[in-house]
């Protein structure tokens, strides 16, 4: 889960959420190969910078081949609602008895 923002800056230096599409698309064939499920899940409550995040990331939807999640929600809320899949996840720390 990454709390986004417009997704790059005023002067298009990529920030979180653009790095990590591009991130997994540089790792396309690897994940592919090893049959890995990518998710990204990105959260902006602004209205303003959430449209223009949904903007930015829409080319890396087309094809679809990671699955890739946009929120408008209070990180709170956000959280929880999240939480039991991030809870899944293989690289979700897990607790030590």
């Amino acid at each position: 889960m990454i709390f986004s923002g417009q997704g790059k800056d005023a002067d298009g230096v990529f920030g979180s959420p653009l790095i990590k599409l591009e991130d997994s698309w540089q790792q396309y064939r690897y994940i592919v190969n090893n049959k890995l499920n990518v998710k990204t899940f990105f959260n902006e409550l602004d209205s303003k910078l959430f449209n223009q995040l949904t903007q930015n990331v829409e080319p890396y939807l087309k094809p679809k081949v990671f699955s890739t999640e946009l929120s408008k929600q209070d990180f709170r809320i956000c959280f929880e609602e999240q939480l039991p899949q991030m809870k899944n996840a293989a690289n979700f720390p897990s607790k030590k008895e």
